[in-house]
C-alpha cells in the first residue's frame, strides 16, 4: 500500500513538473482578402473539440501573398477578446504569446493562451469559448516591391468545447458518444483529429 501511493505521488509529481498539457488548435477555414495589388489568404478559424479548462492551447497561423512582400507585425486579442461574455460564467483567457514565427510573402506565427474560465455549456459539465484575434502584417499595397509602414489587420477566431463529464463515473464523453476514460485524453485527442 505505502509502495502504490508513493508511485502515485512519483507519477502526479512528474506530471506537475513536466507542465501544462498542451492542446492543439486545428485550422478549419481559411479567408482571403483583395487589396487590390495582393490576395492575403490565411488561415482565420480555428476548432479544439477537446479541450480542458486551464490547458495550454497553441495554434499555428499560417498566410499567403500572392504578389509583393509582407512582414509580420503583430498578434493581438481583439474587440471583446474572449465570448461568451455572461455575468455569471464569462469566458476569460490570457494574452497570446508568440513561441515561433516563420516571416515572410508565405508564413505563420504558432501562439499560445490559456482559456482561464469557459461558459458552462449543458447541465452535465460541457463546457465552451471563444477566442478573437487580429494576425497583423505588413503588406506592398502600392506595388512598389516595399512593404509599406501600415498594418493591416486580419481577423482569427479560435472555438473551444470542454466535452461533458460523467461525474459519477469520473468519465469525460462527447455528446452521442459513449464514455471515454478521462486518463485516456492522448488517444481521444487522436481519434477525432485524424
Amino acid at each position: 500500500m505505502k509502495s502504490a501511493l508513493l508511485l502515485v505521488f512519483a507519477m502526479l509529481s512528474a506530471t506537475v513538473a513536466a507542465g501544462t498539457v498542451q492542446a492543439q488548435a486545428v485550422p478549419v477555414e481559411t479567408c482571403m482578402e483583395d487589396t487590390d495589388v495582393t490576395l492575403v489568404t490565411w488561415d482565420c478559424e480555428f476548432e479544439d473539440s477537446l479541450y480542458t479548462e486551464g490547458d495550454v492551447v497553441e495554434m499555428t497561423v499560417t498566410w499567403s501573398v500572392d504578389a509583393g512582400p509582407a512582414a509580420f507585425y503583430g498578434f493581438e486579442a481583439r474587440g471583446n477578446k474572449f465570448t461568451p461574455r455572461s455575468k455569471h460564467d464569462p469566458v476569460e483567457g490570457t494574452e497570446p504569446t508568440i513561441i515561433d514565427l516563420v516571416d515572410g510573402a508565405n508564413g505563420s506565427v504558432t501562439v499560445s493562451f490559456v482559456y482561464l474560465n469557459l461558459h458552462a455549456a449543458g447541465k452535465k459539465g460541457k463546457k465552451k469559448g471563444n477566442a478573437h484575434f487580429f494576425l497583423l502584417l505588413k503588406l506592398d499595397e502600392d506595388g512598389d516591391g516595399v512593404v509599406d509602414e501600415k498594418e493591416t489587420k486580419f481577423g482569427v477566431n479560435l472555438h473551444v468545447t470542454q466535452p461533458e463529464a460523467d461525474p459519477a463515473s469520473g468519465l469525460f464523453r462527447l455528446a452521442g458518444e459513449e464514455p471515454v476514460e478521462a486518463v485516456t485524453w492522448g488517444a481521444l485527442k487522436s481519434r477525432f483529429n485524424r
